[in-house]
């Protein structure tokens, strides 16, 4: 600055010429004002004759109070510096206090330790392809040539197995933490063991694999996702927490595009899975034997009143009405946790409509022979009538569409139809065997079984004639 002049005006100067700004008269030149003090951070760099510098321990203050904001402040001066504290042995001790001090402000209103341990342990690490451990748990994993964003952490004091570490990210596309899981050695072969998480708040997914396609996978494990990059090399893999769908920015730093978001069909079953049993666990428990007709009409009610977070956006389903039998309470529990699934398990952008009700029994089935459903009989029925024959499609359509939730007459006689016939052929595929056939098959098995060698000759063994080679000629053309 050049020059002040009296009616307000600014003269600036430098080596390209002066330029003169009124602040009072151009609206772009009123943010112009006098620069009595500066922000520690600001003055890097710069000097001045004297300097005041404020440093305090009084609230918020202590967390930007250290040596290296001491350093900052009394370097700027040439002359002359003095400190201005509101305590003085406060401020003193701070100064020794603390050898990482926070790099910023905002590091310092609101600390994230996780994220500044993550990445010094990132740092540790190599490319998972650039170590040898790397390469013989990617080749177990038939991930021979994958572009996986894994690094191997090496064996600490404090950790004395190695560590494979995967980056997580936040909903703005920041480094939020690390998912690690150990390598172990067992009979020649590296097996993962327990994962554990080093997150920060807003931790959505960690990425096992950057997409080159566009294609991105949500899987639910480690597990999942090496399937996932063992199907589809070229497309991203994003192990998601707690099912939330990754943000725009995420999804920008994993390579991918929205319309091509995809769930293998592993990762939707345990999705499923993880919905269904939050369903069983309101139901009430019972180990004695009760009517099933009652237990299912209280689990249709579990279901529609109060079972799931987001209660306002189920479909309303009336009580159960008297004098149903079991079949139509099956029918009217299966419809209302297929639409309760779809509700809450809904279809991605690049995903087909998957079929729920189908997911919904296989899971059941898979529950049922659990020792939580063996013990307790209300789950045993609930389970036990999710898992029973399917539905077909034009069956389901029409419980669906009928009205309040009601299963219509049609559909309750067309799967009494349905179940009857599934249970006659199941009958007839298995006929009562007499207990003495079965013994007498399995002698035959036990005797077709042993082993027997050929009678042991006796003398000399006669010599056997060998055909003669037949004769060629090979005839050479001379022209």
């Amino acid at each position: 600055m050049a020059e002040l002049r009296d009616n307000g005006e600014i003269v600036l100067r430098n080596g390209s010429g002066v330029k003169v700004i009124d602040p009072a008269t151009t609206l772009a030149d009123r943010h112009v004002d006098y620069s009595w003090a500066v922000t520690g951070y600001g003055a890097q760099g710069a000097s001045a004759r004297y300097s005041l510098a404020l440093e305090g321990v009084e609230g918020a203050r202590e967390l930007m109070s250290g040596a290296r904001a001491f350093y900052i402040n009394v370097s700027r001066a040439k002359d002359h510096v003095q400190i201005i504290t509101d305590d003085k042995a406060g401020w003193t001790k701070t100064l020794g206090g603390r050898k990482n001090e926070p790099a910023t402000a905002h590091d310092a209103l609101m600390p994230e330790p996780a994220r500044d341990q993550a990445r010094r342990i990132w740092a540790m690490g190599q490319a998972a392809s650039k170590t040898a451990i790397g390469r013989a748990f990617l080749r177990s994993n038939g991930l021979r040539a994958s572009p996986v964003t894994a690094r191997i952490i090496p064996p600490t004091r404090k950790f004395p197995e190695p560590h494979l570490a995967l980056p997580v990210y936040d909903g703005n596309g920041k480094a939020a933490g690390l998912t690690m899981v150990p390598l172990r050695h067992d009979k020649g072969s590296l097996t993962p063991g327990q994962t554990r998480q080093l997150l920060t708040e807003g931790a959505q997914a960690a990425m096992l694999q950057k997409s080159r396609s566009g294609e991105v996978l949500l899987v639910s494990d480690l597990t999942q996702g090496f399937a996932a990059a063992r199907v589809k090399p070229e497309a991203g893999v994003l192990i998601v927490h707690d099912r939330q769908l990754p943000s725009p920015q995420l999804l920008k730093v994993a390579g991918g595009q929205p319309d091509q978001l995809r769930r293998p069909d592993a990762t939707l079953l345990s999705q499923v899975k993880a919905e269904l049993q939050k369903m069983l666990a309101v139901l009430p428990r019972t180990e004695k034997k009760q009517d099933e007709r009652d237990t299912l009409r209280s689990a249709i009610k579990s279901v529609s009143a109060g079972s799931l977070m987001e209660k306002n956006t189920l479909p309303e389903m009336p009580p159960a009405r008297d004098g149903m039998d079991r079949i139509t309470l099956a029918v009217q529990l299966a419809v209302s946790v297929a639409e309760v699934m779809e509700q809450k398990v809904p279809r991605l952008p690049g995903e087909s409509q998957p079929d729920y009700s189908a997911l919904v029994r296989q899971v059941a089935r898979t529950l049922a022979d659990t020792p939580e459903a063996s013990a307790d009989a209300a789950v045993r029925a609930v389970l036990g009538a999710l898992s029973a024959s399917g539905i077909p499609d034009s069956v389901r359509q029409a419980a669906t569409a009928g009205n309040g939730g009601v299963v219509p007459a049609a559909v309750v006689r067309e799967v009494q139809e349905e179940l009857s016939r599934s249970h006659s052929a199941v009958k007839a595929a298995q006929p009562d065997i007499p207990s003495a056939v079965l013994a007498d098959a399995a002698r035959e098995l036990d005797r077709q079984a042993q082993v027997s060698l050929p009678p042991e000759g006796r003398g000399r063994e006669q010599e056997r004639e060998h055909p003669a080679p037949e004769i060629t000629r090979h005839i050479q053309k001379e022209r």
